[in-house]
């Protein structure tokens, strides 16, 4: 099953993706989503972890480190995504990693969740892969840019200017 899903999702990976070095963390509770998830973004060079479900999410996170990007389902049995949403913004170390969110169900349709994260993108199942790609290459670029931006603001705070 997960290799018939595979190979029919291979033709869909964009040829001119670029190398990334960055890690990804794919959270779903569907194992074959979540094994063909990690073999292609594997595939595409990126260092790719997974967890079954929000807590382990979260235990990956804080034992592992934080990942450039997260791919969340948001419909899972132990902790859904929406409690892991609320528990990675009460963490100071954890909020600013970005979320780009996977579900069977129109996510941005909900008004709390899209007042609460205005910042998160969503890719309804099934998932088109060339959208996928092109969201992480965003978040990836948004990512450096605001890494870039605090390096600099305290570069400045301790009196250091850049050329």
């Amino acid at each position: 099953m997960a290799q018939e899903l595979y190979t029919d999702l291979l033709v869909l990976v964009p040829s001119r993706h670029t190398g990334p070095t960055a890690s990804i963390l794919v959270v779903d509770d569907d194992f074959d989503i979540r094994e063909v998830l990690c073999e292609i973004l594997t595939s595409e060079g990126y260092r790719v972890v997974d967890a079954a479900n929000g807590s382990d999410a979260l235990s990956r996170l804080r034992g592992d480190g934080p990942p450039s990007l997260v791919l969340l389902d948001l419909r899972m049995p132990v902790m859904d995504g929406y409690e892991f949403l609320k528990r990675r913004d009460a963490d100071p170390v954890l909020r600013g990693i970005p979320v780009i969110v996977l579900s069977a169900t129109d996510v941005m349709a909900a008004a709390d969740l899209r007042a609460a994260h205005p910042e998160i993108r969503s890719l309804r199942k099934p998932i088109n892969l060339g959208l996928l790609f092109d969201l992480i290459r965003h978040e990836m670029v948004a990512g450096r840019k605001n890494e870039s931006r605090d390096k600099a603001d305290r570069a400045a705070a301790c009196g250091i200017k850049r050329p």
